[in-house]
């Protein structure tokens, strides 16, 4: 399996939000954000790079 530019994309989004949902109480932005915020990237990356065609 060839790791593309699209899959190290989603991962890092994907990362980056499962750290802001565990770490909520050091910051106290509620978790529900993160989810939204996380799947508002993934949609945005997915639209930009194409890999929902």
């Amino acid at each position: 399996m060839e790791l593309t530019d699209s899959m190290l994309l989603s991962g890092i989004i994907l990362g980056l939000t499962f750290l802001g949902i565990f770490t909520e109480t050091f910051h106290g932005i509620a978790r529900a954000k993160f989810a939204i915020a996380g799947a508002g990237a993934m949609i945005v990356a997915g639209q930009v790079l194409g890999f929902y065609s």
